[in-house]
């Protein structure tokens, strides 16, 4: 038969007045505060535990696990005198933790101990008998569905006992400790539980010999095993871990939430004067245990409740570690109340599935509701030091475990607060709390106020110094689309071609590759959506505006449109498209007024494509284009045309003469050039300054039948160097028969 601590309720305390609180507010609105944040407490602080720190239970009936050490040797149960010593000639003397370090004392613990992998329990009845004894633990605890991992095997003799302490987290995840004690006659050996008011004694002597006895606890439980006066104790312990998804835990939502979402509905309208509201929770909990679904005892109720229905009043539901620091100024633990604020921090915000998303956020402290520090114990102190003639005072530091409710228009704070972390961890934080928005935003997406919070969220990340990602842009887009909010849509276009930061990305930049294919994929399948055999009726325009308006972004328009023809097979779409395209591309190409070597790979892919057309390329794109070519572009592009003068540039010739013709102003040599330091190519060059550059042109030009453009070219840079002498008169002769005139003449050999 199980015996189990008294079950809980789940329950929040709803008064018989009805809720017209608004008819005996305060006008005065300081007053009206105080009552909205009352009123939301009272509501919280109604909310019951949906379950006990510890369970306790006993079973009469149950397969033999099969306990067996060292290879063979099965142990018999009820444990006897001969196999205790097996057992423990097999174990070691168990150490506990203090700060950072493990210790074997004796007179703190004084048990054996054998670790899980040197033992096994061989019955292949055990597995499913221990889930029927995590279902009763689970229950009994308020949670869902557990899981346990096995950890060690206890001994414990005459003498044997561990003072008070608390369990480590010894895996990620971990929210409790599980023991199973197995039938051995003993006397003593009671395990004594404690978390604030609540205490509970779980006795296993009187039902030791032939029963088996199962114990449960949360991580932060203060327990102890008091002495073990006669006989001996064998233990079983688990690892305790919870395994059902939060929205899934039915059984601990509460049902009546009306009260709770009323009073947050009063305080959203004032939230453009805070923007979060702090509930403390009563456990506290470690950074990588920090869920919901982790959740404890009434910390679980509180949470669950929450989550049911602050979505709906106008909120994101979050959870965080706060640290207020205290100095005890003097024996009279004198505390500046001025200085509390300035002293509060929250430390670390985490979505509900556990997501860091900002740290080290200055909070005042009557944003925690119901928080007193002077109901507080401090949970580390730094001790005071002598310096000088006095000595430094007592850092007490005290440590919170806080639901944080955040209205939704909001959020977009915590975007920011991020800067302090790298790139990648910011990138990450925000793409967390934007999978938090978008799931809330599909959920809630005919509320007005979600989607106009949502859209402001998007737009504020797209304009981040932080860059989102691919998928994140993609996201972005749909939902832009879906609601029709065309500014946001514009903003992920933009993003495809305009820097995100101070920097210049090149156009081959991965992160604009995948920004391009995810808009490019989210247009193409709405437009063949909503289309419906009017393809040609589409107002490209109206979508693509700012790629047809921007300047200077030829290759940048022809990288999108690229992209998007190959997110669709849709005929009459890519039908429509080009239509749109082909006369706004030979614009661009016209229009451009500056050109830089991030362009080549576009010009050379355009001069290949447009080869046919001759007139076009030497009378109408190259004359005007040249001229607005930078230095560094006009030497590359040259240098291509000539690696592939036998193959798709047959017309070399004619593009060298052109191109030197219009770029003289480029090409030729500065006296500055004498004097540059050289400056490394990827194009195959190596490290070269301007002037070997220039004789490689030289000679090029030479092989493509233009000696006639390179000898005038060669001309005018010796006129500019005689006229700029004064900038390289100092240049030892040496070095400039290396780096100038041996090269030439070589190359006029």
């Amino acid at each position: 038969m199980e015996q189990m601590f008294d079950p809980p309720s789940a329950v929040v305390g709803i008064s018989d007045d009805e809720y017209d609180d608004d008819a005996i507010v305060s006008e005065h609105p300081a007053a009206l505060v105080i009552e909205q944040n009352d009123g939301l407490l009272q509501a919280l602080n109604s909310i019951e535990s949906t379950g006990n720190i510890a369970t306790f239970s006993h079973y009469p009936v149950f397969p033999n696990p099969g306990l067996t050490i060292e290879g063979d040797n099965l142990i018999p149960l009820p444990l006897k005198k001969d196999d205790a010593q097996i057992i423990k000639a097999a174990c070691r003397q168990a150490p506990f933790g203090h700060g950072d370090k493990t210790i074997v004392d004796t007179s703190v613990r004084n048990t054996c101990e054998l670790d899980a992998s040197k033992f096994d329990l061989k019955n292949p009845e055990w597995a499913a008998f221990l889930d029927k004894m995590l279902l009763s633990t689970a229950a009994g605890l308020g949670l869902g569905d557990v899981v346990a991992g096995p950890y060690k095997l206890l001994l414990y003799e005459s003498g044997s006992f561990f003072k008070p302490h608390k369990d480590s987290e010894k895996e990620k995840g971990m929210i409790g400790t599980f023991i199973v004690c197995l039938p051995s006659q003993h006397e003593g050996g009671d395990v004594l539980l404690s978390f604030g008011s609540q205490v509970n004694l779980a006795s296993t002597a009187s039902t030791s010999k032939f029963e088996l006895t199962t114990i449960a606890w949360f991580s932060d439980v203060t327990h102890e095993v008091t002495k073990l006066t006669n006989g001996y104790r064998l233990v079983l312990t688990y690892k305790l871990f919870v395994t059902t998804d939060a929205s899934l835990s039915a059984s601990i939502v509460l049902e009546e939430t009306e009260r709770l979402k009323y009073q947050l509905s009063r305080w959203k309208p004032r939230s453009s004067d805070s923007d979060k509201i702090m509930y403390p929770l009563d456990h506290l909990y470690t950074e990588t245990s920090l869920c919901l679904a982790n959740l404890k005892g009434r910390d679980r109720a509180v949470a669950y409740s929450l989550d049911k229905i602050c979505s709906e009043a106008g909120f994101y539901l979050m959870l965080g570690h706060t640290t207020h620091a205290r100095t005890e100024e003097d024996s009279n633990n004198a505390y500046d109340e001025e200085e509390q604020d300035h002293d509060t921090t929250l430390r670390s915000l985490y979505t509900p599935i556990g997501e860091q998303v900002a740290s080290g956020v200055t909070i005042d402290t009557d944003e925690i509701l119901g928080y007193s520090i002077d109901n507080e114990y401090p949970d580390s102190e730094d001790g005071g030091e002598y310096t000088g003639n006095e000595n430094m005072p007592a850092l007490f530091r005290y440590h919170k475990t806080v639901v944080v409710l955040v209205p939704k228009d909001r959020l977009r704070k915590y975007l920011f607060e991020n800067s302090r972390f790298t790139n990648l961890g910011a990138t990450v934080k925000n793409e967390s709390l934007a999978e938090m928005v978008f799931q809330d935003l599909s959920d809630n997406e005919n509320d007005p106020y979600t989607t106009q919070a949502a859209t402001a969220f998007m737009g504020d990340l797209l304009g981040s110094s932080i860059k989102p990602t691919g998928p994140t842009v993609g996201l972005i887009s749909k939902w832009a689309l879906k609601l029709d909010d065309i500014a946001i849509f514009r903003a992920c276009i933009r993003a495809t071609y305009a820097p995100l930061d101070s920097g210049s990305p090149h156009i081959n930049d991965p992160l604009l590759v995948v920004y391009r294919k995810a808009v490019s994929d989210e247009l193409s399948s709405y437009l063949e959506t909503i289309s419906n055999g009017q393809e040609q009726s589409i107002d490209w325009n109206y979508w693509l505006q700012d790629l047809d308006q921007a300047n200077n972004i030829a290759t940048e328009f022809d990288a999108f449109c690229t992209t998007f023809k190959s997110s669709t097979e849709h005929q009459p779409l890519l039908a429509s498209f080009k239509a749109w395209v082909d006369p706004i591309c030979d614009r661009k190409l016209e229009t451009q007024s500056q050109w830089t070597l991030s362009d080549q790979d576009y010009l050379v892919s355009t001069l290949k494509s447009r080869r046919a057309d001759s007139e076009w390329v030497l009378q109408n794109f190259l004359p005007i284009a040249v001229p607005r070519f930078d230095r560094f572009l006009l030497w590359e592009l040259l240098h291509s045309i000539s690696q592939e003068r036998h193959g798709a540039f047959k017309n070399s010739k004619e593009l060298y003469k052109c191109m030197i013709e219009h770029g003289r102003g480029q090409l030729s040599l500065f006296g500055s050039d004498i004097i540059a330091e050289p400056s490394y190519s990827d194009r195959g060059y190596g490290y070269w300054n301007p002037c070997k550059r220039f004789v490689k042109l030289l000679e090029e030009s030479y092989m493509n039948g233009a000696g006639q453009e390179a000898l005038g070219l060669l001309e005018q840079s010796c006129k500019r160097l005689v006229d700029e002498r004064q900038t390289w008169s100092s240049v030892h002769p040496h070095d400039l028969r290396a780096t100038f005139l041996e090269p030439l003449t070589m190359a006029l050999e």
